[in-house]
């Protein structure tokens, strides 16, 4: 066994001589793994948080295609809002999301206009002309800018200076069962003052044909009792009164007056009834921008009125 093994470090003494003698030195390249890089800095501005939610603005040239008519007829025509009509002139009301008309919110250059007393707005009520940009925000996103808007809201905003824009401009639109329509802007701009002032005036007497099937014996009738008649003006001022300061204060002042008509089943019940509403409002935003490189600060403030004046009378 002692001789065996003797036998193996003899061996393994000969092959180990053998590997150093015949063992040849090679060079090659030193190549570092580390690679050094120039160092270099990225600077952005913070993120726009609406920048990540779902907004969708109506097209210009189709609102400027539609600038006489009124706000739900625009997001009819132009949006995927679901828009619930009774008429021209009568209540219109927007849906969001399924969600109901008090809680689609409509913002006027940041006030929501929503009535107090039932949370909706009246499109019917809301001229086109009087707005510059229309915009959607969908869902909770809406709530960034007004509380209770869970179906979504509806931004309108006016632009303080338009030097690009015509000094005045008249439309004249008129149309079936009596309907006239007219729309006056003048637009007055320099260096540091602007002046806007838009005028509109809305009339029909919706004097049109149906069937009443609410009746026996149906029959082809003429509406009764459904004119309308909207008057009314927005004043904006925009002045800079030193570097990185601006103000604006804008206007909107509106009489409505609205027959309302006897629901179909009630036309010949007789007491000749007499049923109408007469609203007023104004709605007055003063704001000031203080703006310099990275800093923004915005103050506004608003002031609302509003009457609302129902009649209603028959007699025997």
């Amino acid at each position: 066994m002692l001789n065996k093994v003797k036998r193996y470090l003899l061996i393994y003494a000969c092959l180990l001589c053998w590997l150093t003698l015949s063992t040849q030195p090679v060079l090659g390249q030193n190549i570092s793994d580390t690679l050094q890089l120039q160092e270099f800095e990225l600077i952005s501005n913070r993120n726009n948080p609406a920048s990540a939610f779902q907004k969708s603005n109506i097209d210009s040239l189709s609102k400027q295609e539609l600038n006489h008519l009124d706000l739900g007829e625009l997001l009819a025509t132009g949006s995927p809002v679901y828009v619930k009509s009774y008429g021209k002139g009568s209540l219109s009301t927007a849906s969001i999301r399924g969600a109901g008309a008090s809680h689609t919110k409509v913002l006027w250059n940041g006030f929501s206009i929503n009535s107090p007393m039932l949370g909706q707005v009246d499109l019917s009520q809301v001229p086109i002309n009087f707005v510059d940009d229309v915009g959607i925000l969908y869902g909770g996103n809406s709530l960034i800018q007004s509380g209770g808007a869970l179906g979504g809201s509806v931004v309108l905003n006016n632009r303080p200076f338009r030097p690009n824009d015509p000094i005045t401009t008249i439309e004249q639109v008129f149309g079936s069962f009596h309907s006239y329509v007219t729309a006056v802007n003048l637009n007055l701009n320099n260096k540091n003052f602007g002046s806007d002032t838009r005028f509109i005036f809305q009339k029909s007497q919706n004097d049109f044909e149906y069937y009443n099937n609410g009746i026996l014996p149906s029959k082809w009738m003429t509406q009764q009792n459904a004119a309308f008649q909207n008057v009314g003006f927005t004043q904006q001022f925009s002045y800079i009164p030193a570097k990185y300061h601006f103000i604006s204060f804008i206007s909107w002042n509106q009489w409505n007056d609205r027959d309302i008509h006897p629901i179909m089943t009630n036309v010949q019940k007789g007491g000749k009834p007499e049923e109408y509403q007469q609203d007023f409002f104004s709605r007055n935003v003063l704001t000031w921008n203080y703006n310099k490189g990275a800093t923004f600060f915005e103050l506004k403030t608003a002031f609302f009125t509003e009457d609302q004046n129902y009649f209603l009378q028959t007699t025997t």
